[in-house]
């Protein structure tokens, strides 16, 4: 995960002003790193998908949350537009006290889900652990689809954060 972590940094190097400007939206409250966490999760950091949860933004989002961005809006739709909808109005990200390091990881994981904290509590989150050692296996591998010998091969926002931290 050493190299993964070094390209997550690099990555979010290259694309930080446009997190930057979405974090902007509501100024004082989730940091663009965060805010590139989620869209790494999410959609692989792919800025033609809705980070809600990585459908394209030709159409509308087709998961969940499904039947996003509400009319009058009208695809395509721009990835700002969409961010402002995943993060600020369906997930209210901008109402956590991101300087509570317990609330931050309470916010991140509530964008997933909070399945692992209701349903498997033994297992620590990937979505927030995967590429530390605090996670081993475990994961679910899709909607409602809990396999407990599974491994989450993507970084986990936590591991990202502390590599930016670092760098």
């Amino acid at each position: 995960f050493s190299i993964a972590l070094d390209v997550a940094v690099q990555t979010f190097q290259r694309n930080a002003e446009r997190y930057e400007r979405i974090a902007a939206m509501r100024p004082g409250t989730i940091s663009a790193a965060t805010l590139f966490c989620l869209h790494q999760r999410e959609s692989s950091g792919n800025f033609r998908c809705h980070p809600h949860e990585g459908s394209p933004l030709t159409g509308r989002t087709r998961y969940v949350p499904k039947w996003r961005l509400p009319l009058p809006a009208n695809p395509p739709f721009t990835f700002e537009q969409s961010a402002e909808d995943a993060y600020y109005v369906v997930d209210r990200l901008d109402l956590v006290n991101w300087r509570s390091v317990q609330a931050a990881l309470q916010g991140i994981e509530s964008f997933n889900g909070l399945g692992y904290q209701r349903f498997h509590p033994d297992v620590p989150s990937p979505y927030l652990w995967s590429g530390t050692s605090i996670y081993k296996r475990g994961k679910y591998t899709g909607d409602g689809k809990f396999d407990r010998l599974a491994t989450d091969k993507q970084l986990g926002c936590a591991a990202i954060l502390l590599r930016l931290k670092q760098a």
